[in-house]
């Protein structure tokens, strides 16, 4: 915990570095290549240059889209997902010195915007959704709603292992989950780990979305057989509703002046089984992002006397070993000024 300061120039453009380029249906870094159809804007591979393997499954669906299913569907848990991304695609990119990406703009979809980004020197995609709410369909009284995912199939074999992070730290559905619990959902704080009986893994971390479904809707006991792919929840949408005095209305969608939705996912692959702490700090390190302040110089002294210069860098807290994180830094509610709460959780079941 801590702060780095940086000063800002006006220098000439800086070429991007070699090997990181978006171009022709194409995002490419030193670790990962990303192929994107232009015609349709889907994904259609995310290679690891790394260890020499695709990551997306060439089965249904695809990588990165958004599904929708109705009520009775998804409370009954059958399979009929149906794409809601259709209509003209527009693939745009875009280059510079640390980050370059691919973005499918769609506007006449819900889905409004797939953004990928690879960053310099850095071997995990980075893959924003944007959904325009306003643009998803009517749903009548007699359908009650209608839920939306954003689907990842990952080239996995099926039967594969599934790990989440929660309030106990990393848990597998089955094996710690109680007898008759239902072990295809589950909420994850910041990542989800998922691995093959070949040693393949690959980890996914999400910043908004929680509610992950892996397998059969439902499924208990020996019933669970996860599947490589990830269905992240992240709408409902119910557009009717019965009242008392005037019978069925129509409500309106969304709040005026309500931003869109926006997603964020990471994805990162591996070899074997992660460590707790690195696949614990890869979710949190995508999902609680560091806070970027700009601080123009002031014309005039904005305190008097002036402060003491703050050093361009310095850390606050430093933990160790590292199967422990901080959870929390706070001042005490009833304590005095100078006294601060820390909170810690040990991730690896090893005294500490």
């Amino acid at each position: 915990v801590g702060y780095k300061r940086y000063r800002l120039e006006p220098r000439s453009p800086v070429s991007p570095p070699h090997g990181l380029r978006a171009a022709g249906g194409q995002l490419e870094n030193g670790a990962l290549r990303v192929l994107v159809d232009e015609r349709t804007g889907t994904v259609t591979s995310v290679f690891d240059k790394l260890r020499n393997a695709e990551l997306v499954s060439p089965e249904r669906p695809e990588f990165g889209v958004l599904l929708r299913r109705s009520h009775h569907a998804d409370y009954l848990g059958a399979d009929d997902y149906v794409a809601a991304q259709d209509g003209p695609v527009e693939v745009r990119y875009e280059n510079g010195a640390c980050a370059a990406s691919v973005v499918v703009v769609r506007p006449e979809s819900p889905l409004a915007r797939l953004k990928l980004t690879l960053f310099r020197d850095l071997d995990w995609l980075q893959v924003q959704m944007l959904i325009a709410r306003e643009r998803t369909r009517h749903v009548p009284l007699g359908e009650h709603s209608d839920h939306y995912y954003a689907a990842f199939s990952l080239n996995l074999a099926d039967g594969c292992n599934i790990r989440f992070d929660g309030p106990a730290g990393l848990l597998n559905p089955a094996d710690d989950f109680l007898p008759g619990a239902v072990r295809s959902r589950f909420v994850a704080q910041h990542v989800v780990e998922v691995t093959d009986a070949d040693g393949a893994r690959i980890l996914m971390a999400p910043r908004e979305a929680s509610l992950c479904q892996v397998g059969r809707k439902g499924a208990r006991g020996p019933d669970f057989a996860p599947t490589p792919t990830l269905f992240w929840k992240v709408l409902s949408d119910a557009d009717e509703g019965r009242t008392k005095d005037l019978g069925a209305v129509t409500y309106p969608f969304i709040e005026p002046g309500s931003p869109p939705a926006t997603y964020h996912f990471a994805l990162r692959a591996g070899q074997g089984r992660a460590d707790d702490p690195d696949a614990y700090r890869f979710g949190m390190e995508q999902s609680v992002a560091p806070v970027a302040a700009f601080m123009p110089p002031a014309a005039k002294p904005l305190f008097r006397p002036l402060p003491p210069r703050l050093p361009p860098s310095q850390s606050f807290v430093e933990v160790s070993p590292p199967n422990v994180v901080l959870l929390t830094l706070k001042q005490p509610e009833d304590g005095a000024p100078n006294e601060v709460v820390l909170r810690f959780m040990e991730l690896a079941g090893k005294p500490s």
